[in-house]
């Protein structure tokens, strides 16, 4: 992307930069989801049918595990809000316009290229891409889950590694690769 300059943004338009916030996104996506189901189960219960009672009572139990994966999915993203807070004070202010961005849905992690600029906010602050001593990706298994990890090592700050996940492995590969490209690394 070709960096144009601009008037510094507003806070109206950091959300559009760098994605929505992930508590209002993911309770937002939780709710529609949850209602939803208990809506068709409901709707099954009240038929006539036999066979769809069945299903429906077959059915809640798969309803409590998504109503359970949806909680904790929620309160992932709450945890998460204050880097997105930072990451979105730092476009706001007008330390970073980012030409794109690396984040999970939960956002356990950000970080905000302005290539332009040649500066790099992850996590916690901005920083000049000479400040990235190393990058690396991470696969850990967890469970049945896996989770995509990029490691940043910076030169700069008082706590040099950074950990931004992301949702899909191919996330990961094309994060890498581009900021690889980007910052000049081999």
């Amino acid at each position: 992307m070709t960096h144009v300059t601009a008037p510094a943004p507003t806070t109206s338009a950091a959300p559009a930069k760098i994605g929505p916030n992930p508590f209002v996104n993911v309770l937002s996506t939780s709710l529609v989801v949850v209602i939803v189901s208990a809506a068709v189960l409901a709707f099954m219960f009240m038929s006539k049918s036999k066979a769809l009672i069945m299903v429906a009572t077959l059915g809640i139990f798969a309803w409590i595990l998504l109503a359970i994966v949806m909680v904790v999915l929620t309160l992932a993203s709450l945890a998460n809000t204050s880097t997105y807070v930072r990451a979105k004070r730092a476009v706001t202010t007008g330390a970073i316009r980012p030409d794109w961005v690396v984040r999970g849905t939960v956002c356990n992690g950000i970080a905000l290229v302005d290539e332009g600029n040649r500066k790099i906010f992850v996590n916690d602050g901005v920083y000049d891409f000479d400040d990235v001593k190393e990058l690396a990706w991470r696969i850990v298994p967890n469970r049945k889950v896996m989770n995509f990890f990029l490691d940043f090592t910076m030169r700069a700050g008082t706590a040099p590694h950074k950990r931004v996940q992301l949702d899909t492995e191919a996330q990961l590969m094309q994060a890498h690769a581009r900021l690889t490209n980007v910052l000049g690394m081999e």
